[in-house]
């Protein structure tokens, strides 16, 4: 296939992408390799998480042009890495990235869907465009599996804006909350949680994600019963809270793995939006589920909203542990009740 190509640099790696990636949004399905160079971040969390886990094997299963295998190859010493891809012209120029930045590993023709390549695997990577939902058993079956990362791009489903596509393709039941990013995260882990669980399998989540267009989970993979789903309904300011029954089943354990995460360094080459999203996943890993935004108790006390410094203040002179959240730039999680919350807004 014949196509223009542009070179580009992402991380440390040197790059041959088709020409024209959108630099925002999910980008575009086509019959060329793919390449979103606004997925760039989602990487670098995938290459700061390798790192942190020191060495080992990974599957790319869907490598598109070859950017994350490539990346591993050159940022993540002690990484070997087999990138598949079911278009062989995203196998022909993936071969030509990793052989570029001289990565020590493979890239075969092979649709993932269809179960995982011939080998043992430490990690798998599971990014595609839309949905992950088929491409989970195959990445389960995985023999050696010790921990996964799962993106999804169909960030409407899973974050409630669009209930029916989530029934359908997660089985959850879902309604647009305030937290919106933190109930996609919480579908995708208990949907990953449920998949793990026909294979006998559990996760422990190191982390959990948002950012730009994307939700992203990183989990390590154990023997073990998963715990039971659960489920949240909505109070009278419309903030999620655990529940018998209601919305769900979501995951209702820890997003972060405080103490694991602390542990994870931010190379210099990476760009500064990589390390400040890390040190506020850091801040609010001990946090309660469930963050509040200003802009939506705003909305429903008919207040203006104060600046997120203040609120948090006030809370934390009131008593209460208040730290921002990464998934809303208005966003706090504290350990307040929704009274003392609404009575420390202003204006009550």
């Amino acid at each position: 296939m014949d196509y223009p190509k542009v070179e580009v640099t992402e991380g440390l790696a040197r790059l041959t992408v088709p020409a024209g990636g959108s630099s925002r949004g999910p980008g575009t399905r086509s019959r060329l390799p793919f390449y979103n160079p606004a997925m760039a971040v989602n990487r670098d969390l995938t290459v700061l998480a390798l790192r942190a886990l020191g060495s080992g094997r990974l599957w790319d299963a869907l490598t598109g042009s070859g950017a994350l295998a490539a990346r591993v190859g050159r940022e993540c010493p002690g990484w070997t890495v087999t990138a598949t891809d079911w278009n062989p012209a995203a196998v022909e120029l993936a071969r030509a990235s990793l052989a570029a930045n001289g990565a020590a590993g493979e890239v075969v023709h092979h649709n993932a869907r269809k179960g995982p390549p011939a080998g043992t695997f430490t990690h798998v990577d599971i990014d595609p465009f839309g949905s992950p939902a088929p491409f989970l058993p195959a990445a389960f079956a995985v023999e050696g599996l010790r921990t996964m990362s799962v993106t999804a791009t169909d960030t409407g489903a899973l974050c409630g804006v669009f209930p029916e596509a989530a029934l359908r393709r997660y089985g959850v039941r879902l309604v647009r909350t305030p937290c919106l990013r933190e109930i996609g995260v919480r579908s995708l882990l208990g949907y990953c949680a449920r998949v793990a669980a026909d294979s006998s399998l559990a996760v422990r989540p190191l982390f959990a994600t948002a950012a730009e267009h994307f939700l992203k989970v990183v989990f390590a993979v154990e023997r073990g019963e998963p715990p039971p789903p659960r489920y949240f309904s909505l109070n009278e300011l419309g903030q999620p809270m655990w529940a018998a029954e209601g919305y769900g089943p979501v995951w209702g354990g820890p997003l972060f793995d405080a103490t694991w995460l602390r542990q994870v360094s931010v190379p210099p080459w990476m760009p500064h939006g990589t390390a400040r999203l890390l040190d506020t996943m850091v801040g609010e890993a001990d946090g309660p589920a469930f963050y509040w935004t200003t802009s939506h108790l705003a909305g429903k006390l008919r207040q203006a909203p104060p600046r997120l410094t203040d609120m948090i203040r006030r809370l934390r002179e009131r008593g209460y542990g208040a730290t921002r959240t990464h998934f809303d730039p208005s966003g706090f999680r504290t350990e307040a009740g929704l009274k003392a919350v609404a009575d420390i807004f202003p204006g009550h």
